[in-house]
């Protein structure tokens, strides 16, 4: 563990109500309230518990694809240099195709037990194991007694605000930071992180183990990857009383492939997000003037726009269609919570009024 880490963590967790949409965020309904989208089908499902838990927790999950990074495009920034001395090219390059519904089924059917997981992917077993990663990544593993858990890290607020820029902004409760006060180098690489790294859906706020993972990347600190890829799939495993999305859907698939599992006929790959490159980074510039300048009228915006390249307006669209699709899906699990609430309530009036019906005949 980096001297830096030793002194940053104060104790505690940094788990608590923050304002970041993860794949712990949301309450699901209780098993049973949701239509099934099919029957259970014994060669997908190991169990019907397992078919439950797909149908409950991840039929309605929001796949998280992996994104390839260009480094060469980004030779002029710090972000290659980052990533120099890390053999994650596999983590980063272009990913394999993902398959939504063997993805799903991965970890509907995955049971933890220690180290492993023990997978049935289509009436096949297997485990995975940080060291069965390190294995199909090509990743030499550092040498941890224990491997450090980002997730249950609380690093001081002075110590990130030294090493990230005096302009990180805590949220009220001092538990994540806005990723906007970021500058654009370390924006963009929370975009690998986000997608590659450590997954998260929402680009608006990380928390503090994040913000630690972060500045481990650029400290060039030894992170052994595959025990915490283990771990964000361990947890996405057995956090079954929320989710929102699932993550690492390259990985998996690739998994699948080695394991010799294929999709069916009907099956599709879901399409890959853009790659990470220049108009990444140029937008996340644009993005940062107009933070440190707000705009006080429409014309001037429209001119602004103008003038921008064609990659430039397409990477502003696409941020914007991106931060609009991260709201509207917090706002469906919002909803669908909600709604399933109100049927839990009603199933149990309706319930009361049939045992009194029952007993007034009972009476009769």
């Amino acid at each position: 563990m980096s001297p830096f880490k030793k002194a940053a963590v104060k104790g505690g967790s940094s788990k608590g109500k923050e304002p970041v949409i993860d794949v712990d965020d949301f309450s699901p309904p209780p098993k049973g309230t949701r239509s099934s989208s099919k029957r259970f089908d014994p060669d997908k499902f190991r169990s019907y518990a397992a078919y439950q838990s797909y149908e409950n927790f991840f039929l309605h999950a929001k796949p998280l694809l992996e994104r390839a990074l260009d480094q060469p495009s980004l030779h002029d920034t710090d972000i290659p240099k980052w990533f120099a001395h890390k053999d994650w090219n596999y983590l980063l390059s272009d990913p394999d195709d993902a398959y939504e519904e063997l993805v799903k089924e991965f970890y509907a059917n995955a049971i933890v037990e220690g180290d492993e997981l023990k997978c049935w992917v289509r009436k096949k077993s297997f485990s995975v194991s940080p060291a069965y990663l390190a294995e199909i990544l090509h990743i030499n593993r550092p040498i941890f007694r224990h491997s450090p858990v980002y997730d249950d890290l609380c690093p001081d607020e002075e110590l990130l605000k030294e090493s990230l820029g005096q302009d990180l902004e805590f949220s009220p409760n001092g538990k994540s930071i806005s990723v906007s006060s970021l500058s654009p180098k370390l924006r963009v690489l929370t975009i690998v992180m986000f997608h590659n790294l450590y997954p998260l859906s929402s680009t608006g706020y990380m928390n503090l183990g994040r913000v630690l993972f972060l500045h481990d990347l650029i400290s060039d600190v030894e992170i052994d990857i595959c025990a915490h890829i283990f771990h964000v799939l361990r947890k996405t495993v057995l956090r079954h009383e929320s989710r929102i999305c699932v993550p690492f859907c390259s990985l998996i698939s690739r998994i699948l492939k080695l394991k010799g599992i294929y999709p069916m006929a009907d099956e599709s790959p879901m399409s890959k997000p853009s790659t990470i490159n220049m108009r990444t980074f140029n937008a996340s510039i644009g993005h940062s003037r107009k933070r440190a300048k707000p705009e006080t009228s429409a014309s001037h915006n429209d001119s602004q726009f103008s003038t921008l390249s064609l990659d430039e307006k397409l990477d502003r669209i696409v941020s914007s269609v991106h931060e609009l699709n991260t709201k509207m899906s917090g706002l469906t699990a919002s909803l669908h919570h909600q709604n399933t609430r109100w049927d839990m309530k009603f199933t149990s009036l309706q319930t009361q009024l049939d045992q009194i019906q029952r007993k007034l005949e009972e009476d009769d």
